[in-house]
């Protein structure tokens, strides 16, 4: 459904179900579509590791360890997460809102931080490869084949253009059926 950095569309979901500029009553009923069972593979609980590149504004090249935690929030529309790493410098820590933007088919994730920082992304996904593209950070997930573990490797930039290592991870899913 994607290439690169292209966001999913999904032309066939348009009318009172959810999305698309069709949309004739904005106030209509919605049922969960495919798009929004994408977001399945992030349910769930997950432990991370990872370090810091040398570019990372705070505690470069340093260990990270922690936790994320993802949801459906109640009619399987939006997924809420939390994360929280531990790094040299400290504790990032923060919320994410995944879904599909009401006005068409394009899924999105909106972040917030205990630093301050606001970001919102546009998300691709190609098999088990996710893209996180934003104004200051792009991102690649790659899932692994059973849905259980994930390499997670971050960028940034100040000029929009040139962009740097910022830090890798990897997640594995907790329990045996988490």
């Amino acid at each position: 459904m994607t290439r690169g950095s292209t966001p999913i569309i999904d032309s066939s979901a348009a009318s009172a179900t959810g999305g698309g500029e069709e949309l004739s009553d904005p106030h209509a009923p919605r049922v969960p579509r495919a798009l929004h069972r994408k977001l399945e593979a992030f349910i769930g609980r997950w432990n991370v590791s990872g370090r810091n590149a040398d570019a990372a504004p705070a505690a470069p090249n340093s260990p990270i360890r922690g936790e994320n935690h993802f949801e459906w929030l109640p009619g399987q529309f939006f997924v809420i997460g939390r994360f929280r790493h531990d790094n040299g410098a400290g504790t990032h820590a923060g919320a994410s809102l995944m879904g599909i933007e009401e006005e068409g088919d394009v899924l999105f994730a909106h972040n917030f931080d205990n630093l301050g920082y606001e970001r919102r992304y546009t998300l691709s996904i190609e098999g088990g490869v996710w893209r996180f593209v934003g104004r200051f950070e792009r991102a690649t997930l790659v899932f692994g084949q059973d849905g259980r573990s994930y390499e997670e490797r971050w960028e940034l930039t100040k000029d929009g253009e040139q962009f740097v290592p910022l830090c890798e991870m990897h997640a594995t899913k907790q329990g045996a059926h988490a």
